[in-house]
């Protein structure tokens, strides 16, 4: 089954090469539906990333004014989020680090805090992802709970 015009641009816009900005410039030239295409990058929270890499293919001016400002405010509200999670992130493990507990960042807490994306919001993360020792659950809640956070029933269960 071959992939859409839509799902051909939002894949060639997930990584960062030579190949998927010439790609990318190849299949803007075609008749693009971008507020459909837009709104679908959105859910799937790949808008900033959409954006970015758009605009390293110099292909952002192609696109409609709306779709731009689309892609624009979703990058907005995801580097502001972006800022607001790595902050969030750095205080918890110094705030674990402190009672004692070594923490290991995990997916997007890791990427974000060890500065893989070269623009905040292009990595969106909703969860701070965490790994510590299991004889430590109990303490790193009690951390945690300090610095704000309501335990989850279930959620720290899982080893």
């Amino acid at each position: 089954m071959p992939f859409t015009l839509a799902e051909q641009i939002l894949l060639s816009a997930l990584l960062p090469t030579a190949a998927s900005r010439a790609r990318l410039r190849q299949l803007c030239q075609h008749n693009v539906d971008w507020r459909a295409l837009v709104t679908r990058a959105e859910a799937l929270y790949l808008a900033p990333l959409l954006r970015f890499n758009l605009a390293q293919s110099d292909c952002l001016t192609l696109l409609p004014d709306a779709a731009q400002q689309m892609l624009e405010q979703s990058s907005q509200t995801w580097a502001a989020r972006h800022l607001a999670y790595a902050h969030e992130a750095e205080r918890l493990c110094t705030a674990l680090a402190d009672a004692g507990i070594r923490t290991l960042p995990l997916k997007g807490a890791a990427l974000m805090l060890g500065g893989y994306y070269p623009q905040a919001g292009l990595r969106p993360a909703i969860d701070i992802d965490l790994l510590v020792d299991p004889a430590r659950v109990a303490d790193a809640e009690q951390v945690a709970e300090g610095c704000g956070y309501a335990v989850e029933p279930g959620r720290t269960k899982a080893r």
